[in-house]
Parts: structure tokens; sequence; C-alpha cells
């Protein structure tokens, strides 16, 4: 292992990983930098950004996280933040106890959904708990759901 060290006056701290993706040491460095990410802010706890203020988000008030893009959200039912996480990254970040991948681009919260419809071509419709957004349920996260979600 190779390890590069350049000092800036940046106050943020930038970590490059170059490596293969199913390297064991390179898939360690990562959950160890998550771990101490973790530290600097409460585990339940996220980042997140709203006209150019910066607010701690509590994750059980997220009602989901929506990528568009290159830009991830947080959407709470008041508004929707702008988070510096990737979409994979929150993943891991918030586990599967209180969330779950519903599509390519969602990860919505388990106890913020209100019901399921069933939709055209087999796609289904996730309502959200006191809102009125939803997100679709794409076939690919289905299964997976109906197991964690409405035990089926």
């Amino acid at each position: 292992m190779k390890i590069s060290i350049e000092y800036t006056d940046s106050k943020e701290i930038e970590v490059l990983i170059r490596g293969g993706a199913t390297n064991p040491e390179v898939l360690q460095i990562i959950s160890a930098l998550h771990a101490l990410n973790a530290k600097t802010t409460n585990e339940n706890q996220i980042i997140g950004t709203h006209n150019e203020a910066t607010y701690i988000l509590d994750l059980d008030t997220i009602l989901f996280f929506e990528s568009e893009g290159e830009i991830v959200s947080a959407v709470t039912s008041e508004n929707r933040y702008r988070v510096k996480q990737r979409l994979y990254e929150i993943n891991e970040l918030v586990g599967e106890t209180k969330f779950i991948q519903i599509s390519k681009w969602c990860i919505a919260n388990i106890k913020k959904i209100e019901k399921v419809e069933l939709g055209i071509n087999a796609t289904m419709t996730v309502f959200f708990k006191d809102t009125n957004y939803r997100q679709v349920l794409t076939r690919s996260y289905m299964k997976h759901f109906k197991t964690k979600v409405l035990g089926g």
C-alpha cells in the first residue's frame, strides 16, 4: 500500500482512494473512514444544506433520500436538503434497520411509509405519511421490499 499526503489550507479533508473496488484493503479503509465520519456526527444524524444554511438532520425526520443526477437530497415533510454523500454511501450509513432502497435513485424511511399501491406495468407506488410525497418502487427492489416491509 502506498500512502501520499498533501497538506493544503482547506478546512475540509478530502480522501482519495485508488484501488480495486473488491480489494479487501480498499473495503477495510472505506469502512474505517465511514466509522470515523460517524464519530464526528451522531450516527442518527446527517448534515444537509438548504438555502445556503447548514442543518443537522435527525434520520427519523427524513422521509427519503433521493438522487437526481449528481445531487442527493434528504427530503423531510418540510424541506428538501442537499447532502454531500452519494446514495450508496447513505445506504451504508443508515443501514437496513430504518431505511430501504426502493429504486436506483431512492432510499425510503420504513417508518414513514403510509401505504403502497400497485400501479401500471407491475410497478408499485410508495406513499409517505402526512405528506403528498410518493416514490416509485421499481421491480428490481420489489422482492426485498415485500420481504422486509410487507412481511411476505
